[in-house]
């Protein structure tokens, strides 16, 4: 019993859902960023760097693709983004530990300011709270099948290794 009273917060509270679209209601990992509602949650990828949560903070970890529709071949980027979420193993890590990954099946992005309707497939894997420093978290993908114009089947594409900072919150 004097365990679970000395257990921070975050250790007790129960994880957020990760399968809700990102979207304005879920911030990247940046300083500054706003916190959600309720549980406090964020995401990074492994495209770009400079991340930073908070203690307490739930991280997703995630990495799509993206498939423009032409108007010409509507029905093609529906088709190949479909491939990928077959074909597709995604393993995630943070600090080493792999996380369990959910795949996000594909749905239609309609295009706003100019951008095309885009045909979207992602994976995500969910991160309890960390403690304050330097955390470093990984994502690749490996092709179970081949995807024409991407990969072979039993090719594996590893993604640069990014650093999250986790501040004290306060």
């Amino acid at each position: 019993m004097l365990a679970l009273i000395a257990a921070p917060p975050s250790a007790l509270a129960a994880p957020p859902s990760d399968l809700v679209p990102l979207g304005p209601s879920l911030p990247s990992c940046i300083a500054g960023a706003p916190d959600t509602p309720g549980a406090h949650i964020c995401w990074v990828t492994p495209i770009r760097p400079g991340w930073q949560a908070s203690t307490g903070e739930w991280v997703v970890v995630r990495l799509g693709d993206a498939e423009q529709v032409d108007p010409a071949n509507p029905d093609a980027a529906k088709t190949l983004c479909e491939e990928l979420q077959a074909a597709i193993v995604a393993t995630i890590t943070i600090d080493g530990q792999s996380l369990a990954v959910d795949t996000i099946p594909c749905e239609l992005h309609p295009g706003s300011n100019g951008n095309p309707d885009v045909w979207f497939v992602d994976w995500r894997g969910l991160s309890q709270p960390l403690t304050p420093g330097q955390h470093t978290f990984t994502v690749s993908w490996y092709f179970t099948q081949t995807v024409p114009g991407f990969a072979n089947a039993g090719d594996t594409s590893v993604f640069p290794t990014q650093t999250l900072t986790v501040i004290p919150q306060g």
